[in-house]
């Protein structure tokens, strides 16, 4: 998208989808998206707004530096196959993130935010056999929603030397097993706790 702001989007289904026009929005008001390729926000700003519609993305999500994202208030969720890169903003807005690709996927760029609920993730599932590799720190933060969660379904969360930070409120949940949990060999697990209990570190 290269034109003016478009403040009523609706469902699309469609190959890559780039947003790089500096100063303008598009805000989805109904509609699921399916992206068969890549969702890329060089610059502007896309809304998925309060909605609960479903976006799916095939490939990538990218997000420039000059580029916003805004994802669904909770329980809409965004179903993921390929990498998440952030070298802008990033709103999880309490939504949920499912990495479900075939191959072992990468989280990369300014996730780690814990100041605010900006740049961080909200809910995170992992249901991948290939695995998922951060190559950056990130942030589970506990936003305004049912859901907060790292959910373990499939895979090993492969911290990579860097540092998985969890905030308050956050659960570790799923079936764990030697392919399925946190691997943290060289890097850092971190939750914040705050009440007395038994808690459960797939590591």
């Amino acid at each position: 998208h290269l034109g003016n702001s478009v403040y009523n989007f609706g469902p699309i289904d469609i190959y890559d989808f780039t947003m790089n026009s500096p100063g303008d929005s598009i805000l989805r008001t109904a509609g699921d998206w399916s992206i068969e390729g890549n969702l890329y926000v060089e610059s502007g700003v896309v809304d998925f707004d309060t909605g609960n519609n479903a976006t799916v993305v095939d490939g990538d999500i990218l997000i420039g530096s000059s580029g916003k994202l805004y994802l669904s208030d909770y329980p809409a969720g965004v179903s993921l196959k390929g990498d998440i890169n952030n070298d802008g903003f990033f709103a999880s807005m309490g939504s949920e993130v499912s990495l479900n690709g075939d191959s072992l996927q990468l989280i990369e760029g300014t996730l780690n935010n814990t100041s605010n609920d900006t740049n961080n993730f909200s809910s995170l599932v992992l249901d991948n056999a290939s695995g998922v590799k951060l190559l950056d720190d990130i942030f589970i933060v506990k936003p305004n929603s049912a859901t907060r969660r790292l959910q373990l379904d499939d895979g090993v969360f492969d911290l990579n030397g860097k540092t998985l930070t969890l905030d308050t409120g956050v659960s570790i949940s799923g079936t764990f097993s030697a392919g399925t949990m946190v691997e943290d060999t060289i890097g850092l697990l971190r939750w914040k706790i705050n009440k007395n209990g038994s808690y459960k570190l797939p590591v």
